[in-house]
């Protein structure tokens, strides 16, 4: 899993904003000076719901690529970009979802393998529903087919908050939120289902907010978190492909233990 920031949000307004990376040569630790990312400056927006607006992965030679939720098109779009282990930005920013129109795209997440190839999931709303997106691109940006769903009742629940990981051979996973459940989809390195949606948590309280990891082999874990009145908790689920009905494990966190462990890290 490569998937290495998602931020942009909380405070910043809902439209005019533009996004910037500030790069660090791991070798000498140099850090050059932070650059824009989006080439039109103000076409960046974060929904008003506040949710993430961008995301970065990052593979094996140092190349990345940058995700984020555009408005320069009138409507809110996913738009990427890829650069060069140096920095160098390769081609031009360019749009993920190929809906054009009044369909609102939304809080972006990417992953890559070990060979560059990566994935960008996103949620789309509309006025009585909404679903969740993907797109499988090769190392060098082709798009490999075009948009798919990856909820497989179109807009029969509330859907949102994906999260995509992969392994280093290709296969990769998306988590999302659907209507107070937590919900995710298995994939292979050529983008073919593997089974159907799967329901992650088992409760009946409100579920939102995955994040999904998956390990070079496969294996891969689910984290969300849980409102359980009048507290939250942080909720994990490992679930390794080989021995998906046996080796699943669900482990309970008090919020005050994850963000003194969190602290702990940074």
């Amino acid at each position: 899993m490569r998937t290495v920031a998602s931020s942009l949000h909380g405070i910043v307004p809902m439209s005019g904003l533009s996004v910037f990376l500030l790069f660090a040569q791991s070798v000498l630790f140099a850090q050059l000076a932070d650059f824009q990312v989006n080439d039109i400056r103000g076409s960046a927006i974060t929904p008003h719901w506040n949710e993430p607006g961008v995301s970065l992965c990052v593979n094996d030679s140092g190349g990345f690529v940058i995700t984020w939720t555009d408005g320069r098109d009138g409507n809110p779009d996913i738009y990427a970009q890829r650069y060069s282990r140096s920095g160098t930005a390769l081609g031009s920013n360019f749009r993920v979802n190929d809906d054009v129109g009044s369909v609102s795209q939304h809080t972006p997440s990417i992953s890559t393998d070990k060979g560059g190839n990566f994935v960008i999931a996103w949620a789309e709303s509309f006025d009585d529903g909404a679903n969740i997106c993907a797109q499988h691109y090769s190392a060098n940006g082709t798009p490999l087919g075009s948009n798919f769903q990856v909820n497989s009742i179109p807009g029969s629940l509330w859907c949102g908050n994906p999260c995509v990981s992969s392994s280093n051979t290709g296969g990769f996973v998306v988590s999302w939120d659907a209507s107070g459940s937590i919900y995710a989809q298995r994939y292979s390195g050529d983008g073919r289902t593997l089974g159907s949606n799967f329901r992650v948590d088992d409760d009946t309280t409100f579920q939102r907010k995955s994040s999904v990891a998956m390990d070079r082999d496969g294996n891969f874990a689910v984290v969300w978190s849980k409102v359980d009145f009048p507290a939250f908790a942080i909720v994990c689920y490992s679930l390794p492909v080989f021995a998906i009905a046996k080796q699943n494990k669900k482990i309970m966190l008090p919020l005050h233990f994850f963000l003194r462990s969190l602290v702990m890290l940074l």
